[in-house]
């Protein structure tokens, strides 16, 4: 029987989580440009729906690295 390890180090899997954790990046920068800088002619309804495509999204990609067995940091910020 042949048996094959994947490690961290292996490229597919590598490519992957490189991939994962980009577009978790790029889904943070868009949610804190939103929250930070929309314009205040974009209507609330717009804003909402951007945010909540953007959560979702970079929840969707946390769920897939954390069934992967990929450790996420995963960090709470509360507002003060």
């Amino acid at each position: 029987m042949y048996t094959r390890t994947i490690t961290a180090g292996n490229s597919v899997m590598q490519g992957g989580w490189t991939g994962l954790y980009n577009t978790i990046g790029q889904c943070n920068t868009t949610i804190n440009a939103i929250e930070q800088k929309a314009d205040v002619s974009i209507p609330v309804t717009d804003r909402n729906a951007a945010l909540g495509e953007a959560k979702f999204i970079r929840e969707w990609h946390i769920i897939t690295l954390l069934c992967c067995g990929e450790p996420y940091p995963l960090l709470k910020i509360t507002a003060s």
